[in-house]
């Protein structure tokens, strides 16, 4: 069974909206808010506060809504990594998870490194995201602890690309994600699971979307972590610590650039990356993500346009940081569809009031038709600097495949910033040199992110033409299926003082056995 382009998604999202109607209350929520109004679709996000743990599912709950959730994929979509999830992962959940939205800056948590430097773009602003930590819960007492192990391991969960604001927030947030699902099933598991809602969104969403900015994607997830290292610490007395050792790192579109990229960019905060899972990642952002863009543009529909340039916003004079920036000669989009009066692409892809385009993506469109009227482009790439274009058309023809390296005097053509501003982002040495496992899951049928942006690695889950909205669900769950997934380490405890036996408790020594009985050093074999 194939999926429709665009509703993967959506199923993902609304699957367990429906289910959760049935399968009853099963969480305490906050201040008598019922997790019935969040299965619904909680779309203020004022109503969870930073730094407060505002839900808790037993690991008995977790267990049953995931099976209601995963049974739906396997039987409806034949995906057969459903159902081996279901019975050989499913089963193996163990403890209650508590769930806390963290916000934190790099300023504020005292950072400094790569994409925490003062100079850095959004070095000073808060950003937030879901944490979600192991923890036994009484349902009795109403009171949460967490886990009593000597560490815990983190699991990094990326979310894909969105063009409206409020989709970041249902894929981080809202139940039926499939990002929460598996970051649910690691945090079920031991692990704590960290989902950063990015640069440009939730409480960083007055800063420019930055969706494949490595240096953003730090300094959105740097600081959760550290906030969160700390709440632990906190909460256990010091007994329990959230270590960086053994990282897992998953995500798929944008959220795979994210995955392979954090791994890398974290082992300078001295990570130890253990997996990273990547599914239609655009990791050719200098080659491939480009030129199969513009290659495959009959292909492809108002959302590619729209998702292109929001890829390509960071990079188009909008923020301090890039190499182009303040050179609107070399943006990748065309200025004056960026900044138009309220009527620009930053404007839209900043405007909290647009509705879902996952959920019900015409809503979206028309929306967008209405609002900024004209914005929606007519010509396939009506976005994109037209001197680009015609440079990455120009390397099609002639078969370059790397043009920015390859084409000299780029500076001439005016051409040089946008070319060092795309490989910034690009993620070909990352992969080259990764000293830990990337399973990766591509669709050869994606135009999107094209098949040759994974060219050079191996791809151990290749799937035969399916776009890449349809290749969403199913890279999904083979990722998570060939996920490593371990028990956390538990404290030894060693008997308290007072069980100890006195010393003058002790047996004579006369009643042991005579020394004699051992050998004495001359009995020892003289050395050579």
């Amino acid at each position: 069974m194939i999926f429709n382009a665009h509703t993967a998604t959506c199923i993902a999202l609304t699957t367990l909206v429906h289910l959760s109607t049935t399968s009853g209350q099963f969480v305490t929520l906050k201040d008598g808010f019922d997790v019935a109004d969040s299965y619904r679709g909680l779309r203020n996000l004022d109503e969870i506060h930073c730094d407060e743990p505002y839900m808790v599912m037993s690991s008995e709950e977790i267990k049953s809504t995931l099976t209601q959730q995963l049974s739906y994929f396997a039987s409806t979509y034949g995906i057969e990594e459903a159902t081996s999830i279901i019975e050989d992962r499913i089963p193996l959940l163990t403890y209650d998870v508590q769930f806390m939205k963290v916000c934190a800056s790099c300023k504020s948590q005292s950072l400094s490194g790569y994409g925490c430097e003062e100079s850095d773009y959004g070095y000073d602003v808060t950003h937030s995201g879901l944490v979600l930590l192991p923890v036994d819960h009484n349902a009795t007492t109403q009171t949460t602890s967490i886990i009593d192990a000597e560490h815990l391991k983190p699991w990094f969960q990326f979310r894909a690309v969105t063009v409206a604001p409020i989709d970041s927030f249902n894929h981080i947030y809202e139940p039926p994600s499939l990002v929460l699902a598996f970051a649910l099933m690691a945090a079920s598991s031991g692990y704590v699971a960290i989902s950063p809602e990015n640069t440009g969104y939730g409480e960083s969403n007055s800063l420019v979307p930055s969706p494949l900015d490595r240096k953003s994607l730090v300094a959105g997830t740097m600081p959760l972590f550290s906030k969160a290292s700390k709440y632990v610490d906190d909460a256990t007395d010091g007994r329990t610590k959230l270590s960086k050792k053994d990282a897992s790192f998953m995500g798929y579109s944008g959220g795979g650039f994210h995955a392979v990229a954090a791994a890398d960019a974290l082992e300078k905060y001295g990570f130890i990356p253990v997996q990273v899972l990547a599914g239609g990642a655009p990791l050719k952002s200098r080659t491939w993500t480009l030129l199969g863009f513009i290659r495959d543009k009959l292909k492809f529909g108002p959302f590619d346009g729209l998702n292109m340039a929001l890829v390509g916003l960071a990079v188009s004079n909008t923020r301090p940081g890039a190499s182009n920036f303040g050179t609107p000669s070399q943006s990748f989009l065309i200025p004056e569809k960026v900044f138009d009066d309220g009527n620009g692409l930053l404007d839209l892809f900043q405007d909290l009031n647009a509705p879902s385009s996952q959920l019900n993506s015409t809503v979206y469109l028309d929306y967008v038709a209405a609002t900024y009227p004209g914005l929606l482009a007519a010509e396939k790439l009506g976005y994109i600097n037209p001197t680009l274009v015609t440079f990455i058309e120009e390397a099609l023809e002639n078969e370059d495949h790397d043009p920015c390296r390859n084409v000299p005097d780029l500076a001439t053509k005016g051409l040089d910033l946008i070319c060092d501003a795309l490989d910034a982002s690009d993620l070909t040495n990352v992969m080259d040199n990764a000293n830990y496992p990337v399973t990766l899951c591509h669709s050869t049928g994606d135009t999107l992110v094209t098949i040759e942006n994974t060219y050079g690695f191996d791809v151990k889950y290749l799937l035969p033409g399916l776009s890449h909205g349809q290749a969403y669900v199913p890279c999904h769950f083979k990722l998570f299926n060939n996920a490593v997934v371990e028990e956390p380490v538990f404290r030894k405890t060693k008997a308290p003082k007072g069980m100890k036996k006195e010393k003058n408790s002790k047996e004579p020594k006369g009643d042991k056995g005579p020394k004699g009985d051992k050998k004495s050093k001359r009995d020892k074999s003289p050395k050579a």
